[in-house]
C-alpha cells in the first residue's frame, strides 16, 4: 500500500506513519511483529489488546487478520481515537483489510473471532482503559516532542493499572523519557533493533 494511507496532523503537520515505507510494512515491522509471537506464547484462548492512537485502525486490522489464522483464538480490541476528524478524507479501503469501521468510526464492531470498541477518549481520560485487564498495548501516538499533551499523566499510570501481569507493549517511541515513564510504573522497556528498519520499543509489565 502506498504512503497515501497516512494522514497529517493539521496543527503540527506531523505525519502519522513512517513515510519511508508502505503502511503494511510499518504496521507489521514496527508494532505487531515485535510482540506477536510472545503474545501467542502465553497460550491464551482469549486476549485483550488496547491501542493508544487508533487512527484509521491499521494495527487493529492486522491483529484481526492474524487472529483468523488461529481458530482457537479470540480477541477483544479497544482503540482510543479522540480526534477522528483529522482522519478525513479517508482513502479507498484496502481490499486485504478487514475494517468495517472504515470511513465510519462508530463505537462497536465485531466478527466471528473478534470484537472492537472505539473510544473517542484521550489516554488521560479516567475511562480510557476501563474493562478487564489487557494483555497487550500498542502505543501509536504522534511524537512526544510535537504533541506533549498526548503523553501527559495519568496516561502511563492508568495504562499500567489496566495491564495484566506480563502484559506486552510496542511503540515506535524509543526516547529516554518514555522509557523512564514506563519503568517508573512497573514496565521493563527494551529497544528492539533490526538492521534496515527503525527501532521499536517493547516492554513487559511486571507490576
Amino acid at each position: 500500500m502506498p504512503n497515501s494511507f497516512s494522514y497529517r496532523d493539521p496543527d503540527t503537520g506531523e505525519w502519522a506513519h513512517n513515510l519511508s515505507a508502505n503502511i503494511d510494512d510499518d504496521v507489521c515491522n514496527t508494532y505487531i511483529d515485535p510482540i506477536w509471537d510472545k503474545l501467542l506464547a502465553k497460550g491464551l484462548s482469549h486476549i485483550r489488546v488496547l491501542e493508544v492512537g487508533f487512527g484509521r485502525g491499521y494495527n487493529c486490522a492486522e491483529i484481526i487478520k492474524r487472529c483468523a489464522e488461529h481458530k482457537s483464538l479470540t480477541v477483544d480490541l479497544v482503540g482510543l481515537e479522540p480526534h477522528p476528524e483529522i482522519l478525513q478524507p479517508w482513502p479507498e479501503q484496502p481490499t486485504t483489510m478487514i475494517a468495517p469501521w472504515w470511513d465510519e468510526m462508530d463505537s462497536h464492531y465485531s466478527g466471528e473471532q473478534w470484537g472492537l470498541e472505539i473510544r473517542q477518549l484521550t489516554a488521560q481520560h479516567p475511562q480510557a482503559f476501563a474493562g478487564e485487564k489487557y494483555h497487550a498495548f500498542v502505543v501509536d501516538l504522534f511524537s512526544m516532542s510535537r504533541h506533549p499533551e498526548h503523553w501527559e499523566p495519568p496516561f502511563i499510570a492508568n495504562m499500567s493499572a489496566a495491564a495484566a501481569k506480563g502484559a506486552l507493549l510496542s511503540s515506535y517511541a524509543c526516547n529516554r523519557r518514555f522509557r523512564d515513564m514506563l519503568s517508573d510504573c512497573g514496565w521493563h522497556p527494551q529497544v528492539y533493533r533490526r538492521e534496515g528498519w527503525r527501532d521499536t520499543l517493547t516492554a513487559v509489565f511486571d507490576g
